[in-house]
Formats: structure tokens, C-alpha cells, sequence
């Protein structure tokens, strides 16, 4: 009987398994694709390309993207120079605001009435009334970049009128000098009127930031500002001659100016909530005149070129939709309030006082 030994078996065993599995086909010939891939290149830049379309899809509509109210050319962390396709181009913007404002003032009066049973401060009434402002900037794709904006305000109180039929009632102008009194008795009728106007300049730079959901846009620079006021009283007596009573001052000045808005995106669909906060500090002079006409008389009083500082604050809120436009353009309306505070302002009576403006309003802007 042959005995095998098991080094014979286990070669024998080996021999018989590979003889069981059919031959396998060169190497060269072999196409393995990886699970998962397609084989064919259409198929497959096909499918490429459909991740990437919304990839790009979220790129530019991504959390940083502010509202183009303002320019808002950031590069959302992208390397800006030259400006990549990231970041939106740089251009120049601009917009039209129209306020419906209301002045207020610190311890104004048309006129008093002296009675002998009853004293009576009568006030200036004041009425809502439109201005315009506009603005035009240029930003470049990092951010930095420069505006202009001009606003003007033109507003008239409503005439004020009484007819004095007991005691006395009289009108009066004062500055830090200067002071008149007129006067008028039973049967006289009182008339005095108000007219304000206001103008600002600011020349500013201006630069741009983007934290998360939120766009901020920071300036500083230059302010030109033009104050006038023009106080009339009238004394009519029906028995003599007209008295009058005309009070004029007025401030013109520059200084510096800083500001701050805020972008913050709501609910989609373009629109976001806008804020703004600026100050401002004037320097420059005052020119005071009273003129008194009595009994045919007439008195003058005037002093010119006062040095004099005016400060103004200014606070806005509001709710801006934002929308696509034509030729690679973008386009805003926004509406909103807005407070004005001017410390030094004087009022009708005096050049001392400060004064408020606030109430709504619209612009409407473009972006490139």
C-alpha cells in the first residue's frame, strides 16, 4: 500500500482547485470600474455638472449676501484683487429720497398774551412737509469707496392770528445781545409767521463690512450746513399805523461727519430691516438782524460773524425690499422714519434753543 506524505497531499489538493476556476482573461484587457462611477464620460460630466449647478446656486445666494440698498461689493472672505467671480463688480450708485418731516422747538412762541385774567403763550403750528435728498457714491470690490449726498428742507408755520381784546399782547427776539419787544393793546389783531430752511452737504468715505447675516456700511468725513430763519410779527391797529417786527438769523458752517447703516436680511424674497445712526459737528458763524417798525419808526439792531458750534444727530429705521433690474443692474425702495436732533439750532424767538425734526420717509436707489 503507497503511503503519500502530507507535503504530496496538500500540493495535489492546490493543483486540483486551480483546475476547478475557467481561465482568466489578460490583464490588459480587464475594465474595472469603481463602484459607484459611471463608465461612460458623457454620463459622467453630466452628472458633474449637476453638482455643481446648485453648489454655484448657493454661492451667490448665501447668508452673506447684503442687500444692494447700499453698495455691498464685499468679497464674503474671497481674495479681491482683481475682483474674483465671488465678489460683484465695482460701480457707481445712487438714489432719491423724499421725507415728509415736522419741525419741533424748544421754547418758541408766536406770541404772548398779557390779560388781565388770563396769560396765553400763543404757539407756532407746524405742518408735515416734503424735502428731497439724494445721494451718489462709488464703491470698489473691496468695500472702500466714496459718496456724496445733498438734502434741502423748506417749511413755513402756519400763520398765527389773534385779535387782542383784553390786556396786551406783545412778540419779542432775542440772542445772546441783542433783544426787542413789540407791543400791542385792546382792538389791535396780531399776525406772526415762521419760515425755516434747512441744507446739508456731506462729502464722505466710505467702507463696507459683512458679518454673517449682517451688512454694515461705515462713513466719515465732511459736512456743510446752512441754517436760516425768518420770524414776522404784524400789529395792526385799526386806528394808526402798522407795527412790525421782523427777526432774522442765520448759520452756516462745516465739520466732521461720521455715520453708520445696518443691512440685516428677513424672510427672503429680498427684503431685509435698515437702520442708520450720524453725527455731525459745525463750526462756523452766526449773523443776527432785528428790525423794529414803530409808529412809522423803524429800529435796526444786527450783529455779524459770530463764531458759533451746531451739533446734529440723526437716527433712521425702516424696511427695504431689493430686487433685480435690466442691464446688470439692481434696484431698491425702502420706507421708513427718521429723527433729527439739532443742538444750538434757536428757534423763531431767539437764536439759542435747540430744534427736532421727524417723520417718514421713501427712497428709492439703483445699483450697478
Amino acid at each position: 500500500m503507497t503511503r503519500w506524505s502530507p507535503l504530496a497531499i496538500s500540493t495535489l489538493a492546490l493543483v486540483t482547485l486551480a483546475q476547478s476556476f475557467p481561465a482568466a482573461a489578460p490583464a490588459q484587457d480587464m475594465q474595472v470600474a469603481p463602484v459607484g462611477v459611471m463608465t461612460n464620460r458623457s454620463n459622467y460630466a453630466e452628472q458633474l455638472g449637476l453638482l455643481e449647478d446648485p453648489l454655484s446656486g448657493m454661492r451667490s445666494q448665501g447668508p452673506y449676501d447684503a442687500p444692494v440698498g447700499a453698495p455691498h461689493h464685499g468679497c464674503n472672505g474671497c481674495a479681491c484683487n482683481p475682483c474674483p467671480s465671488c465678489c460683484r463688480t465695482s460701480g457707481l450708485y445712487g438714489g432719491a429720497e423724499a421725507l415728509w418731516i415736522k419741525p419741533h422747538f424748544q421754547d418758541e412762541s408766536a406770541f404772548v398774551i398779557d390779560g388781565s385774567r388770563l396769560d396765553e403763550v400763543v404757539p407756532f403750528d407746524y405742518d408735515f412737509e416734503a424735502s428731497p435728498r439724494f445721494w451718489l457714491g462709488y464703491v470698489g470690490c473691496s468695500g472702500l469707496g466714496a459718496r456724496a449726498r445733498y438734502w434741502t428742507f423748506d417749511g413755513d408755520s402756519t400763520a398765527s392770528g389773534v385779535f387782542v381784546d383784553d390786556g396786551e399782547a406783545f412778540a419779542f427776539s432775542a440772542g445772546d445781545v441783542l433783544r426787542r419787544r413789540l407791543a400791542a393793546g385792546p382792538g389791535d389783531a396780531a399776525f406772526a409767521q415762521h419760515d425755516l430752511e434747512l441744507e446739508t452737504i456731506d462729502l464722505e468715505a466710505t467702507q463696507q463690512f459683512n458679518r454673517a447675516n449682517l451688512m454694515m456700511l461705515a462713513g466719515a468725513g465732511l459736512r456743510y450746513v446752512r441754517v436760516e430763519q425768518d420770524y414776522l410779527v404784524q400789529f395792526t391797529d385799526p386806528l394808526g399805523p402798522q407795527d412790525s417786527l421782523l427777526h432774522n438769523h442765520d448759520f452756516e458752517g462745516i465739520g466732521p461727519t461720521a455715520a453708520l447703516e445696518l443691512w440685516r436680511p428677513i424672510g427672503g424674497y429680498g427684503f431685509s430691516l435698515y437702520g442708520a445712526l450720524r453725527g455731525s459737528v459745525l463750526f462756523g458763524e452766526l449773523n443776527q438782524q432785528i428790525t423794529e417798525t414803530t409808529g412809522g419808526l423803524v429800529f435796526t439792531e444786527r450783529r455779524h460773524d459770530v463764531d458759533e458750534t451746531l451739533a446734529i444727530g440723526e437716527v433712521a429705521l425702516g424696511l427695504q425690499w431689493t430686487g433685480a433690474g435690466i442691464y446688470n443692474t439692481d434696484f431698491f425702495v425702502r420706507s421708513g422714519w427718521e429723527g433729527q436732533y439739532w443742538n444750538g439750532a434757536g428757534n423763531a424767538n431767539s437764536t439759542e434753543g435747540d430744534m427736532g425734526l421727524q417723520g417718514l420717509t421713501l427712497a428709492i436707489g439703483l445699483m450697478r
